[in-house]
């Protein structure tokens, strides 16, 4: 028995929503991680044993000698877990973007193209490194994404907080003898004197009003420096990434077959 080839055109239908979905989820589970854990880890009293189920009842730990250094080590691998998280949510999202791009300018196309182009598209975003794939997507949307700075400096907090406690080693600093995050935040701007600057602490915001904007805190630590950092900072991140994906949806393109030009 033999199949005919499908011919034709069908309506493809694009939702962006499905792009920020997995940034959006990611954050919310960092969020909700911290609301739990932190709490948590602050009120355990580290000088009782603790119960971890019959499976592993012949388990024995001697007692915690530095109760606030182990609390202190507990909260940063909490917070490299819901970094890690975001990190991995950002990805995810780019990865999508990349393929509703591939698909807006591929249409309008023959039903047998339609599935090999989004096969082609999934297969290039996974494969590709952060720095390849922003690039390849900044082609694609109507005006390019920077934000590699920010998600190679998340990964390399992650790393640090989970893999070294926080304490910056030579493998952090790449042989610079520094780690440097840059990494996401928000900040209100307004126009003084014709430019577009920051509004300062206690400042007052310039005829016009002022808007909020997604911008970048650079940080810089030295070898043997523990990461201080905190789930404030964490709320920072979030909320910064919060505003990516919604710049990401606005520099989508749109799909030929609705764009006013192609009609």
């Amino acid at each position: 028995m033999t199949h005919e080839p499908l011919i034709g055109r069908v309506p493809v239908t694009l939702n962006p929503d499905g792009v920020a979905a997995p940034i959006h989820r990611s954050i919310r589970l960092a969020a909700e991680a911290l609301a739990v854990c932190l709490p948590a880890t602050e009120a355990y009293d580290f000088t009782q044993p603790f119960d971890l189920g019959p499976a592993m009842h012949r388990l024995r730990f001697e007692p915690v000698a530095d109760i606030e250094g182990r609390r202190s080590e507990l909260s940063a691998w909490i917070l490299a877990q819901a970094i890690g998280e975001v990190a991995r949510g950002l990805r995810a999202s780019l990865e999508e973007a990349y393929l509703y791009a591939v698909v807006a300018t591929g249409l309008p196309c023959e039903i047998d193209q339609l599935q090999p182009m989004i096969d082609g598209a999934r297969s290039d975003a996974n494969v590709w490194n952060n720095p390849v794939l922003l690039d390849r997507l900044g082609e694609l949307l109507t005006e390019p994404l920077v934000f590699a700075d920010e998600l190679a400096s998340l990964q390399r907090l992650r790393n640090c907080l989970e893999h070294r406690s926080g304490v910056v080693s030579v493998r952090d600093t790449a042989g610079g003898g520094r780690l440097v995050l840059t990494l996401p935040r928000l900040a209100i701007m307004h126009r003084l004197n014709g430019e577009q600057v920051e509004l300062g602490h206690g400042e007052l915001v310039a005829e016009g009003g002022g808007w909020v904007a997604r911008a970048k805190r650079e940080t810089t630590y030295g070898l043997g420096e523990r990461i201080a950092f905190t789930s404030d900072q964490l709320g920072e991140v979030l909320i910064g990434c919060h505003f990516l994906a919604a710049d990401l949806i606005a520099r989508l393109p749109v799909p030929a077959e609705e764009n006013p030009e192609n009609v």
